[in-house]
């Protein structure tokens, strides 16, 4: 075969690579599950916002927007646990509380895992607040540490200054979904306007590679 020829086959497989539609981005879990049991007082919000290196961090990434659930591991006397979302300010170690969902009271032993529909920005933190009748929330690991106020701030409320408890990591998880733009439905209903089949394949095949 000549060079710089490429083969039928080639060419047919070439055209299919660009038609398939980018791959949406997968929700990903933040924040670690307790291995043991650490008691965390009643009426108390709690935040981590640094963990140490080879530790799922606690903080919403860029591309993100949605909690669709989130979890705690409970054990012996489970208690009561909330999740609450906090976003920092300018002043150190000083929360704005965003969204919360709960308390609920846990299920024990065990991952107790509560579905929620929460919308959130970049760089906002997952956290707990422990209700009136204590939790399980974090454990004796490591070198992070965890941050607690004594209060239960309303969503909208600020509070602070935090104060550190150190070699504890919080009792969560959450799962995030990427956030949804929009730019590609919108540049997929464009394409329909196009006058030529051949001027649509083209529009969609841009389009399909734009964010969802």
């Amino acid at each position: 075969m000549r060079r710089g020829v490429r083969s039928f086959p080639a060419i047919i497989l070439a055209a299919v690579a660009l038609a398939v539609p980018a791959s949406p981005a997968a929700a990903i879990t933040l924040g670690q599950l307790a291995a043991s049991p650490n008691g965390c007082a009643s009426n108390t919000d709690w935040v981590e916002p640094a963990v140490s290196s080879g530790v799922v961090p606690y903080v919403v990434p860029n591309g993100y927007g949605t909690i669709t659930s989130w979890s705690t591991r409970a054990f012996g006397s489970p208690g009561d646990l909330g999740l609450k979302v906090f976003r920092p300010t300018s002043t150190a170690l000083t929360y704005s509380a965003v969204a919360h969902d709960g308390p609920h009271t846990l299920s024990s032993p065990g991952v107790n895992t509560f579905p929620v529909n929460i919308r959130v920005q970049p760089g906002d933190l997952i956290g707990l607040h422990v209700g009136d009748l204590g939790a399980t929330c974090s454990e004796i690991i490591g070198s992070d540490p965890d941050y607690h106020f004594p209060d239960d701030l309303l969503d909208g409320q600020q509070g602070g200054p935090f104060t550190a408890i150190n070699d504890r990591r919080l009792d969560l998880t959450a799962e995030v979904a990427p956030t949804v733009t929009g730019q590609r439905a919108a540049a997929l209903k464009k394409c329909k306007k196009r006058h030529s089949k051949r001027a649509r394949r083209k529009c969609r095949r841009k389009a399909n590679l734009l964010p969802s």
